[in-house]
């Protein structure tokens, strides 16, 4: 027999803006790129309610020209991307759609944006089958790119700086390549999502 697997209620935690500086510092310890942009739009906590402690994050900045116009050509201002989405281990398995779900509804109520898009790291073995719920369309797979880390703190580093990082820039800074890999991409119209 399964042993089973806590399923996380609903009325002992919530979802609420969260500091830059606590996101951030969550992120290096539960995410695998251990790091986090220097820009964002949005910084989502999943906090416990019986202690108030941070056991999720979310955090939301606006992606590159190019990834906007494929989601959205005639609005791509409008246009915003998960970059980091951690949940603590040890905390009931449904609990990574219950902050992306509760996030989205954040962003929604702002009227901000209209489209989101997500991407799952082949690198990790990401299928991202977990974003294919409420109205979310799966887009493919993405061209294979270097990832790059500093192999001192093991954190993910973009070519992305002020200007793009030629792959000699990238060596010659001390990071290391350890491969080439896709994304799966996946996109949501936010009227679509129902609150």
């Amino acid at each position: 027999m399964k042993p089973s697997v806590p399923i996380l209620r609903k009325q002992e935690y919530y979802v609420q803006e969260a500091n830059k500086a606590d996101t951030r510092d969550f992120i290096r310890h539960h995410h695998y790129s251990k790091g986090l942009s220097n820009t964002g739009v949005y910084y989502h906590g999943l906090f416990r309610r019986v202690d108030d402690c941070m056991v999720g994050a979310a955090h939301w900045l606006p992606p590159t020209k190019n990834a906007c116009l494929s989601v959205n050509r005639h609005n791509r201002q409008k246009v915003l991307a998960l970059s980091r989405l951690a949940i603590m281990p040890g905390i009931p398995q449904n609990a990574f759609s219950f902050l992306l779900g509760r996030s989205v509804r954040l962003i929604k109520q702002e009227r901000r944006f209209h489209s989101l898009v997500t991407y799952a790291d082949d690198w990790q073995g990401h299928t991202g089958r977990a974003y294919l719920s409420r109205g979310r369309q799966y887009r493919g797979i993405t061209s294979r790119s270097p990832k790059w880390v500093d192999p001192t703190t093991g954190r993910q580093v973009s070519r992305l700086s002020t200007k793009t990082r030629t792959n000699g820039t990238m060596k010659e800074l001390g990071y290391e390549m350890i491969g080439v890999f896709a994304k799966h991409k996946f996109v949501l119209h936010i009227e679509d999502y129902g609150l």
